[in-house]
């Protein structure tokens, strides 16, 4: 579903850069800008969508138990300390 919406959301914003393509001054300048912002994000958004989904699908996702189909957010922050040898 949220791939989908950010699919739809890179479609409008290439149409607000298309039709600001054909345009003059601000409007062209600020339309592009907005299209390439939002085209942007959804292809951003789009590609870490995919990549979770693929990550979690191959049981590598962070904390992602593919056995009980669950999330176990447990994150080690540093490895312990190595004591230096004498």
């Amino acid at each position: 579903m949220k791939l989908g919406l950010l699919l739809i959301s890179m479609a409008l914003g290439y149409k607000v850069f298309a039709h600001a393509a054909k345009e003059q001054g601000f409007v062209k300048s600020l339309g592009l800008l907005i299209g390439t912002i939002v085209i942007g994000i959804s292809l951003a958004g789009s590609a870490y969508s995919i990549y979770h989904f693929s990550a979690k699908w191959r049981g590598k996702c962070c904390g992602f138990n593919k056995d009980k189909n669950e999330h176990t957010f447990s994150v080690q922050l540093a490895p312990p300390p190595v004591e230096a040898k004498k």
